[in-house]
């Protein structure tokens, strides 16, 4: 993950999507979030590889699920991708 690209089946072992899912809380303000967003991989394009996908991130989906209550990582994310968007909005504008 990060600026790396990852095959789908190496979901399930990414340092980032663990880190994101685990038992500490991540601060928007950490540099994590750069790594986690500049992330890419093939989007699935068929039914296979969409339930590869869902069988590589199911560990991680549940681990999110037990820890977000304690950590706020999902809503940290949500509030960074937003900022970003916002972000990228007055970029594209100030450059018209």
């Amino acid at each position: 993950m990060g600026a790396n690209s990852s095959t789908i089946s190496e979901l399930s072992e990414n340092d980032y999507l663990k880190k994101l899912s685990g038992s500490e809380a991540i601060s928007e303000n950490e540099p994590f979030w750069n790594q986690l967003l500049s992330f890419t991989f093939s989007t699935p394009t068929n039914s296979t590889d969409s339930k590869l996908l869902e069988e590589a991130t199911i560990s991680i989906c549940k681990s999110l699920i037990e820890n977000n209550p304690r950590t706020g990582n999902l809503s940290a994310l949500i509030r960074v991708f937003l900022s970003r968007t916002k972000e990228l909005k007055i970029s594209a504008e100030c450059q018209k």
